[in-house]
Order: C-alpha cells, then structure tokens, then sequence
C-alpha cells in the first residue's frame, strides 16, 4: 500500500515553514505525523531516512489517486538527498502494494477553461464502514446514478406502454372526409386496397452452393444443439420447402460473416412473409399431412428468431408461439404417441417404413419438448409468464441420441429393440411418480441401452430444467413468490441435481462429450438460483432499458437488493456460471440460452456497479451483515450445502464453488476497475467469443455500453 505526505488534519501546510509537521496518512487512514525540517536537521539519521517521503503519492481508501497527489512540493522543498532510495523501516512495508493502486479516480483532476485546477483533498476522516454494503470501494454517493438510455440498443424492441400512446385516430394518410358520420369515400377505400396488398420482395435467393452449404451448417450445428430433424431419413421435397428454407437461414446465421448473416435475416423474414400468406388453419382438415412440416419449419424458425441480431425477430418469435402451441394442441401434438412394433420376422420393406414411422413420431416428440423449452426461453427474455403450466405437464420421452442418429434401418432395429427391452426392464423400478417434485414430472427415461440403461434423456432433462426456470417466472408476474413458494422451488432445483436428470452424473457430460447435447446444464441451473435471488425484469429497468429516468421506487428496490444477503447469493451463482462457460471450450454447437444467460450475470454485476455507491450513502452503515456473516449464511443455504458435499474429483471443475466464493471475496473488496475487469470484460469478451449467432453480439455490444458508460 503506498502512502502520501498531507497537511496534518486541521492545518495547512506551509512550504516555508520549517517548523510544520507532516501528516501521512497509513494504509488505513490513519494519521503518521513526522518529525519537523528544524527536528530533522537536528537528527541526521532520520533526516535521510524520512527524505524519501516527500514526494506527494497518495492513495485512497479504495485504491485510486486521490487529488491530493497534485499537491506538488516547491522547489525549495527538494533537496539532493530527497532522491535517494533509501527507505525508513516505517515506509518498508507500506511499499509493498499492488498495481491496482494505481489506479486512477474521477476526481483525479479538473479540466476549465483550459487550465488544471487542482481539487480540494478530503478529510483522511470519510472512510467508508465496513459493512457488507461499504465495501472499500464504495463510495459513498448521495445522488443517484447516472443511467444510460439503453432502449436503442436493448436486445428486444422497447415499446411504448397502451398508456403512454397518443391518439393518432386523424393520422396522415388516413383521410376521411365525412368523420362526422363515420362513413367512407372513394379515397379512403384506395387506402383499405393498399393495405390488403402484402409487400412481398422479389429478390432473387442465394446460389445453390450457398444453400447447400447452408443446409450442411444447420445439421452439423444448430441441430446438433437443439436435435429435432432426423438427418439420416431427411429429403427435400415439395411439400417440406418452407422447412428447408428456414433451415437455410439458421445455417446461414452460424457463420461469423456479416453477409451471410444479412443474407440468413432477408430469408426469413421472407418466410415469415409467404408463411403468412398460407391458410394453415385449412391444412388441418384438406392437407393433414402437411401439418408436420409446418410443425417443424415454425420450430426452426421460431428458434431462428430467438437467436437473432434484429430485435424485432424476438417479438415475431413472442407473438407466434402461442400460434404455434394452438395448432399443437389442435393436432394433438402433447398427446402420448403410440410405440413402433419391430418384430424379429420383419421384412425389409415393413423395417423400413417403421423406421419412418418412428422417425416421424420421434420428430413430433422432440418439436413438443422444444416448444417447452422455447415457452421458457421466451418468458425469460421478455420477463413475462409462460404459456405452458410447466410444473403439471407430462413430457413425452425422447429417444436416445444414439438411437435417432442410427445411419440405417437396420442398425436402427437393432438399437430399437435393446431399447424397448431397457425400458420394459426399468418399468418395474419406477418409483412412485406422486412423490417426485415438480421437475421429475417427466418419467426417468432409459436414455442408454447395451448396459448403460441408467440415464435419462438429456433433452427431457433440459425441458425440465427450463421449466423449473418458467415457473419462477410465472410465480414472479403473478405476485406469488412467496418464502414458501421460493423454498419448494429450491427443492426442486436441488432435486433434479441430485437425481439422474442432471446431466454431470454421466461421465460424458464431465469429458465434454455428452452424445446427446453438446453443453452441459449446470450453467443454467446456476441462473435459475440467480433468478429466484432477483427479479432480472426490475434490473432491467434499472439499469435503462426504458429510459434514463429512473423511478425512486425502482432505485429503492435496487438499493434495498445490494443491501440484502440475497444480492450475494445472486453473486456468487453468478461467478459459477460465469467460471463454468469461460472455461469451457466454446464449440460450434451452444445452447440458446447460454448467451441469455451470461449476459444476466453482467446485468446483476452492472446494477451492482452502478448503484452500490448511492446504496451505500441512502443505508445506515448497521443495516447490512459482515461480509463473514454472510458467508456464513450462504453457505448454510441448500444449494451450496449441495456443493461443498459433492465429491466429484474426476470432473472438469472440482472445485468451482471454492474458486467462486475466494473470487467473489475479492472482487468485493476491490475498485470499480477490477470488479468490471473482474466480470464485465470477462463476460463481453466470453459472448464474442461465442459468435454463432447474433444475439450473442447484441448482448456483447450492451455490456461494452455497461463497461465504457457509452452506446456509440
């Protein structure tokens, strides 16, 4: 820690004063008072030893410059022996600091009028407490923070609120001239012709290279990170146009090239367009079996929406889902899907048409448990309530991935049946259903066969995960998150990690070869803790997602979440989540709502930058735990009781709780600066490193907005 030479408290150095003292002020704000020039002269030994100390370094409580190291000695303050190096055996071990106490503070210096204008030092008195919330380096601040207006770059479309729209009934272009009566002229009925006529381009499509390639992307890629079309039985046809078309344009969008993806977001919007000219209500009774391929291209394109760089693809994707669940519902998508008889006697033309068969029903299981999954990921992004009651729908089974990529008919019976006898065999061992928790509503699924018949389906583990997550939101927008209704969530978290669902249980997952997703789940087990430690929607807001005027009862419920313990547990999830991802190989294969969710960690860390020092200054310095007390507490809560008793030597992270929680110590103690190199850089730098698609990007781009205070 270095130190500085200041006027002594209550006095004002005077440079042709031989009889003032000097004050330095310690490591911790106390006050050294050093012998005076005349006391110096006298005692030759200290003369040398205290000459080192005049030039003028000081350093705040917080690790920044602080103003007073402006305070520049005269010339006739400098002697020769001022540069030796020795040092006195006082200074010795306040010399030994480290470089973030180099760091510069805002209040470093004054700039007006073209001159520097040195400020006025502070009282060495004004240190913060230490308290959980007055952390060193908070400073106190009594104004609120300065937000910036995020709108423009929000990663959905912020829109004006019913309340807020102005009456537009006599908008241009609109001319009605007999308003009095409310009747109609030649005029306004040309306008009504106009509006009927849907604008549709006309641009030529890519070239055949480019769409195959585009084809090749989606299933070496996007369809490995959500398994939903069956490769090896998958034909361009006639009747499956659509489906290719938007699988074109998400293959398109995992390539890093700003033309393809100009040219993947053109495409589907004109698939959205021409879709919206089909009637597929009457496909339900005059084209049934065209209802599967409507099924999968609304899915494909659903997920393509999801994952865009044009927020307005995110509100196609809001509005259309409950479209989409209707015509599930209509075609008895949800229902339980009969099972494929494979005999051993069977013919080879009778095996392939019920590999066919299955394969047909296993793509409409896989599009039921996505539309769960994307229910989820929705309500999350727009912080609003599920369409589905995740908690009391029953999943359909998916097959094993081993099983739905089997290259032919017969390696596909074979596995089939080894299948079937596992599950049979496993029918016996169930457990009484009634007594499983919410997020085993799915039946533990024999994922494996030729012995290793113990794992469940990892993409029923993912839905079922996710609407774990879904209830938390609907629980949240419906006022109901009480303490009870937050301790069975919890219990229900803690269960699917304990149980077979999770998918760090099989050894694959801990090699980073999971055959049946690419990613492992515990990222977003992680952020679903988070989400019931904070209302993600109320950061938000915030942090200026609508706007850089803040209401004094959103900025109270910020402050009063730094405040509160919860604020921590949220923290400390969060630098676990964080850890996990940025060590993890970033493959071309990752789960949608990875991005998703690493940029709500840097939402929680920015409200936490921002509104920490305001937090501290509006809350009595009493009001909060020791930071030991709420280490205390955390470590007493059931998701981390959980993992400091989980032995898993052979995995890849061992000991991220321990990593997490001497980070978080650290980063807590710390300045502005390393807590956002800390988090923030390591966050923006994580999602480009992502790159496959563009809401990655955009959540990056947002970040960088949080670190430089700037949106271009």
């Amino acid at each position: 820690m270095e130190f500085s030479i200041a006027p002594a408290v209550g006095s004002h150095l005077d440079p042709g004063d031989t009889n003032s003292g000097l004050a330095i002020e310690g490591p911790r704000g106390e006050c050294i008072t050093t012998p005076s020039q005349s006391q110096a002269l006298a005692r030759e030994g200290i003369q040398k030893a205290s000459s080192t100390l005049s030039l003028p370094v000081h350093i705040s409580t917080d690790g920044n410059l602080d103003e007073r190291c402006l305070s520049l000695p005269t010339a006739d303050m400098l002697t020769a022996h001022d540069f030796s190096i020795n040092v006195s055996p006082l200074a010795d071990h306040l010399l030994h600091f480290d470089a973030t106490n180099w760091l510069l503070d805002e209040n470093f210096v004054d700039v007006g009028g073209g001159d520097f204008n040195w400020n006025e030092p502070h009282d060495i008195h004004d240190q913060p407490s230490s308290g959980l919330s007055h952390l060193p380096f908070a400073r106190e601040n009594n104004n609120s923070p300065a937000v910036l207006d995020l709108g423009p770059v929000w990663y959905v479309q912020v829109h004006s609120t019913v309340h807020d729209i102005p009456d537009d009934s006599h908008g241009v272009g609109r001319q009605v001239i007999n308003a009095m009566r409310g009747e109609i002229d030649e005029i306004y009925r040309t306008n009504m012709d106009e509006e009927l006529r849907a604008p549709l381009r006309n641009d030529p499509l890519p070239s055949i290279d480019f769409l195959n390639l585009c084809i090749h992307l989606f299933f070496t890629r996007s369809n490995i990170a959500l398994p939903l079309i069956h490769g090896p039985t998958f034909k361009p046809s006639v009747n499956n146009i659509l489906v290719v078309l938007t699988m074109c344009c998400t293959g398109a969008m995992t390539m890093m090239s700003d033309k393809a993806t100009r040219i993947g977001l053109t495409l589907f919007e004109r698939i959205i367009k021409s879709g919206n000219g089909r009637s597929w209500e009457k496909r339900l009774s005059g084209e049934p079996h065209l209802m599967r391929e409507t099924i999968k291209g609304a899915i494909i394109g659903q997920n393509f929406a999801i994952l865009s760089s044009d927020p307005a693809h995110r509100t196609i994707a809001d509005a259309y889902l409950g479209s989409l669940i209707s015509l599930g519902r209509h075609v008895k998508l949800f229902a339980e899907f009969p099972e494929v008889d494979v005999p051993d006697t069977i013919s080879p033309e009778e095996l392939l048409k019920a590999w066919k068969q299955w394969v047909l029903h296993e793509e409409m299981k896989r599009a039921a448990v996505t539309l769960h999954i994307h229910d989820a990921e929705i309500a999350a992004l727009f912080h609003h309530e599920p369409i589905f009651r995740h908690p009391a729908r029953r999943l359909p089974i998916i097959a094993p991935a081993d099983l739905f990529r089997a290259p032919t008919a017969t390696i596909w019976a074979t596995k089939y049946r080894a299948y079937r006898k596992s599950q049979q065999q496993q029918a016996g061992l169930q457990p009484n259903e009634a007594s499983l928790g919410s997020h085993e509503r799915v039946r533990p699924q024999n994922c494996g066969f030729e012995g290793n018949i113990s794992n469940p389906s990892m993409f029923n583990s993912w839905a079922a995960l996710s609407g774990i997550g879904a209830s938390i939101s609907e629980s949240r927008g419906l006022n109901l998150l009480s303490s009870q209704r937050i301790i069975d969530l919890e219990a229900d978290l803690v269960r699917w990690y304990s149980s077979n669902t999770n998918c760090c249980r099989a050894q694959h997952c801990w090699k980073g070869k999971q055959p049946e997703l690419p990613f492992c789940l515990k990222p977003l087990w992680h952020h679903t803790f988070m989400t019931l430690a904070v209302d993600l929607d109320l950061l938000g807001l915030a942090s200026g997602r609508q706007g850089s005027k803040i209401s004094a009862t959103i900025q109270a419920q910020v402050g009063a979440w730094i405040s509160s313990a919860d604020s921590k547990r949220c923290l400390l999830h969060a630098l676990c989540l964080q850890t996990l991802v940025a060590s993890t190989t970033i493959d071309s294969a990752v789960a949608n709502h990875t991005a998703r969710i690493l940029f709500s960690v840097a939402l929680c860390w920015y409200c936490y930058l921002l509104y920490l020092p305001w937090s501290t200054a509006s809350s009595p310095s009493n009001a909060s735990m020791s930071l030991d007390e709420t280490f205390e507490y955390l470590m007493g809560l059931p998701e981390f009781r959980l993992l400091r008793e989980e032995r898993c030597p052979s995995g890849p992270f061992p000991n991220i709780l321990g990593q997490a929680i001497s980070d978080l110590k650290r980063i807590l103690r710390a300045n502005t600066a390393e807590m956002k190199a800390s988090t923030l850089c390591v966050l923006e730098s994580t999602l480009r490193r992502l790159g496959t698609n563009g809401i990655s990007r955009q959540f990056a781009d947002i970040i960088q907005a949080f670190v430089t205070g700037e949106t271009q």
